[in-house]
C-alpha cells in the first residue's frame, strides 16, 4: 500500500509543467525586513526588494546570520538572490551563498523551447 501511495504521489507532482509560485499577493509591497533572533537575542537579517516593471516582477533578496557560542562561529550564513517571474512563473533564479567559508551558487532559468 505504501508503495501505491508513493507512486501516486511521484506521479501526481511530476505532471507539473512549472512552478506556481503565487507571487501576486507581493504586487503592492515594496519592501519586507524582518530580523532574525536566537534565544532573544537578534543574529541576523533578512530583507526582501519588489518591484514591477510591466509584466514582469522582480524579488532581491538579502539576508545573514551568525551564530556564536562561547567564543565559537558555529554558523556564518550570508546570501543574495535575484528572482524574476512573468504571470506569476518563475523565470530566472540566481543566487549566491557564502555558508561557513563555503561558496554556493544557483543559476536557474526558464527553458523557453520546452514550453
Amino acid at each position: 500500500m505504501k508503495k501505491y501511495f508513493l507512486l501516486v504521489l511521484i506521479i501526481l507532482f511530476s505532471s507539473f509543467n512549472y512552478a506556481n509560485t503565487h507571487v501576486e499577493h507581493y504586487n503592492k509591497v515594496s519592501l519586507l525586513k524582518y530580523g532574525l533572533y536566537l534565544n532573544d537575542k537578534l543574529i541576523g537579517t533578512h530583507t526582501f526588494n519588489f518591484k514591477k516593471d510591466g509584466d514582469l516582477f522582480f524579488v532581491n533578496s538579502s539576508g545573514n546570520f551568525k551564530v556564536v557560542k562561547l567564543g565559537v562561529v558555529l554558523m556564518d550564513y550570508k546570501t543574495n538572490t535575484k528572482e524574476v517571474y512573468k504571470e506569476g512563473k518563475l523565470l530566472n533564479f540566481n543566487s549566491k551563498t557564502h555558508q561557513n567559508k563555503k561558496e554556493k551558487f544557483v543559476k536557474v532559468s526558464l527553458n523557453k523551447k520546452k514550453i
